[in-house]
């Protein structure tokens, strides 16, 4: 699928520009149009960046326990599970 695309000479740029300037009613739309694909290139580049980031985190996650096993033969381990409870304490604010 081919498309072709035309590209304006400087007069003809100036031209359509006169033109858009004296019947702004014509203008409209296509502002309502570039607003838009504004929103929606903002939300790609949000959603972009909050997977690129979420990626690398996980990426990170991933390759730790690889790197970090912990002493061998000690109580805690740096990944992993272990058999037992924690237990959780109470405390009062002071202030």
């Amino acid at each position: 699928m081919s498309k072709e695309y035309h590209i304006l000479s400087k007069k003809a740029s100036t031209d359509l520009a006169k033109t858009a300037a004296a019947n702004s009613q014509i203008m409209l739309p296509m502002v309502g149009l570039i607003e838009d694909s504004q929103m929606a290139v903002d939300e790609l580049i949000e959603t972009l960046g909050r997977a690129t980031i979420e990626a690398v985190l996980l990426m990170s996650a991933v390759e730790w326990p690889e790197n970090h096993q912990g002493r061998k033969g000690a109580d805690v381990l740096r990944h992993g599970g272990q058999a037992g409870v924690a237990t959780l304490v109470r405390t009062e604010r002071c202030g």
